[in-house]
């Protein structure tokens, strides 16, 4: 169940796109989510990444 990052931007690919995104909640959100590293907390980073307003 749930996002499988295998097919997805992975690790690499989240955290370009949350330093891109530039809002610091999200960086923050991002940054937990990839210390936990499984599929589900990747998939909530992207989520959040979509989910709000880029600063950058």
């Amino acid at each position: 169940m749930g996002t499988s990052y295998a097919h997805g931007p992975g690790r690499p690919g989240v955290m370009e796109k949350v330093l891109a995104h530039g809002d610091e909640h999200v960086i923050k959100f991002a940054d937990t989510a990839l210390d936990v590293g499984d599929d589900r907390a990747l998939a909530a980073a992207q989520r959040a990444i979509e989910l709000s307003v880029p600063l950058g």
